[in-house]
């Protein structure tokens, strides 16, 4: 959802999107060297730095999932 901040106070409040905390950062990959040493890394941050990541903690993977359709759809 692109604009989950407008759509956060339509969700009921006991929904696990209720429970997620927007300024905590994301967990960061390892990176070899030192960022800070190379100016592209700290334009790559500064670009990115709007961006929000949220950790999908109640989803699943199906396959082949069908729902039945009592009025042939």
């Amino acid at each position: 959802v692109k604009y989950m901040r407008e759509a956060t106070p339509y969700v009921k409040k006991g929904s696990p999107v209720s429970e997620i905390g927007w300024e905590t950062p994301p967990p960061e990959s390892p990176r070899l060297g030192c960022a800070s040493a190379d100016p592209l890394s700290q334009l790559s941050l500064s670009i990115h730095r709007d961006k929000k990541t949220i950790p999908l903690k109640m989803c699943y993977v199906t396959r082949n999932m069908t729902i039945s359709d009592p009025e042939n759809r």
